[in-house]
């Protein structure tokens, strides 16, 4: 294999400077100078300029470097650093044990990216595409895909081309399509409409307080007064306060629970009024029946 370092890449192999045309004809072998922990050869690109080999100095420039992580014959570890240049030395990329590490040594994942902490605004990982050409390969593109190989190659996870965020399904219809349950621990605001083919709200307590024995029943007379005054039912909410407010879905449901058991207890009061009622109608019938049968006798 033949291997042309051009002029304008100059290598540093130990203390040995090249600045012209070198060509290879096998293979380029770096010994580290010593067999030390985050020791290694490496490869420097310099800029232009005079170089300074006698002095071993050289105009700094991108920097491709060896580090051993740990030094112990062939059963060393190392690693492969990509450094820039840019008014300093950068380590920008970082390969090992299978892991690539962005701004950081310690990949923990086979993509790692660290961004440092800054007072300006941040840009941690940008995709960028020039064109879908037609709204159609927009649909069937991908701008991230996460496939899981042992399950069949499932997707649990993927952003389209379209802007839709599929999870748990590898078509999203909408811009965030969810196929399982979801948890949030925290509020969520929606600014359209929520459709749905079932709710659960779960809250505690409950309105059956109404049925205990202690419970003060209001009197009509008191909702009658209420309402005629306030426009609303007591305890419930104005329209005025729901439109500036909003409505706290659960809370209103249990309030409304409360008025229906409330009014089960008037209509249960009002049938045991309505019987006695009928019990004295009919008393007062048979009393009118027996003196017509008395006038009749006579």
């Amino acid at each position: 294999m033949k291997k042309t370092l051009l002029t304008a890449i100059s290598i540093t192999l130990s203390s040995i400077i090249y600045s012209q045309t070198v060509t290879v004809t096998d293979q380029i072998i770096l010994r580290n100078n010593s067999n030390s922990a985050y020791a290694g050869g490496k490869i420097d690109f310099a800029s232009l300029g005079e170089l300074n080999a006698s002095a071993g100095t050289i105009h700094p420039g991108s920097q491709i470097r060896n580090s051993l992580t740990n030094a112990s014959g062939t059963a060393s570890m190392s690693s492969l650093i990509l450094s820039s240049y840019w008014g300093g030395y950068k380590d920008e990329l970082t390969l090992i044990d299978g892991k690539v590490g962005v701004g950081t040594y310690a990949p923990q994942s086979k993509l790692h990216i660290f961004q440092p902490g800054s007072s300006t605004p941040i840009d941690a990982m940008t995709i960028d595409v020039e064109s879908f050409s037609t709204s159609a390969n927009a649909d069937a593109s991908h701008f991230f895909r996460v496939r899981d190989l042992g399950a069949n190659g499932i997707i649990p996870f993927i952003i389209k081309g379209n802007g839709n965020v599929g999870i748990g399904t590898s078509t999203p219809q909408y811009r965030l399509d969810v196929n399982g349950k979801s948890s949030f621990a925290d509020n969520m605001r929606v600014n359209a409409k929520i459709e749905a083919k079932e709710i659960k709200v779960t809250l505690t307590p409950t309105a059956d307080f109404v049925f205990e024995n202690d419970y003060n029943l209001p009197k009509l007379e008191d909702v009658e007064k209420h309402i005629k005054e306030k426009k609303h039912l007591p305890e419930i909410a104005s329209a005025k306060e729901m439109e500036k407010e909003g409505v706290n879905v659960g809370e209103f449901q249990i309030k409304l629970l409360q008025k229906i058991e409330e009014l089960t207890l008037y209509t249960i009061e009002q049938n045991k009024l309505i019987k006695e009622q009928q019990k004295r109608i009919e008393a007062l019938e048979n009393q009118n029946k027996n003196k017509e049968l008395n006038v009749n006798n006579l």
